[in-house]
């Protein structure tokens, strides 16, 4: 495809990290996560107090201040979840990835993703709810995509469950 993926944004003790499935093709293009205008990534964050109301997406490496982590399970390929592969994703990798950086939770930005993680259908994932899956990884979340794509499976609460759980403030300082 030729686009650069995005760097993974990982470091150990993170309050969480997002999962993605890949990186849309405007975010690989622009080298933002969750670049495309459409896309609820950003404003969520703020709206469930992860975040203050004046960040900027373009300054997503300095979610690490707020204790966030970002990456995707597909880092070779970028676009839609309908144009990945199954061999597209590293499962493997991914897991090395998350029991090395030991965030107090992991939240999956779509129910794809978490299928493909876990290797069960989409179907039976809850939303909002914490899996424990092995005592290796920490509390897991499926959260509903916040894609424009997806617009008509969208919900807040999710979000905000997870933002209870990991104890967000209405606006979170830099640590």
């Amino acid at each position: 495809m030729g686009l650069r993926m995005l760097e993974d944004l990982l470091r150990p003790g993170l309050d969480v990290v997002f999962v993605g499935t890949a990186a849309s093709t405007e975010s690989a293009r622009q080298k933002v996560y969750y670049a495309h205008a459409q896309n609820k990534f950003w404003p969520t964050l703020k709206r469930i107090g992860l975040i203050p109301d004046a960040f900027e997406r373009r300054d997503f490496a300095c979610l690490l201040d707020f204790g966030i982590g970002l990456t995707d399970l597909c880092k070779t390929r970028a676009g839609m979840d309908r144009t990945l592969r199954r061999r597209d994703f590293d499962v493997d990798g991914l897991r090395t990835k998350l029991l090395s950086a030991a965030p107090r939770c992991i939240a999956f930005t779509s129910r794809r993703a978490a299928s493909v993680f876990l290797a069960q259908p989409s179907s039976g994932l809850r939303l909002g709810v914490p899996l424990y899956v092995s005592a290796q990884l920490p509390p897991l979340f499926v959260l509903p995509s916040p894609s424009g794509a997806a617009s008509g499976h969208w919900s807040i609460e999710p979000w905000q469950a997870l933002a209870a759980f990991i104890g967000a403030r209405q606006v979170r300082t830099h640590r």
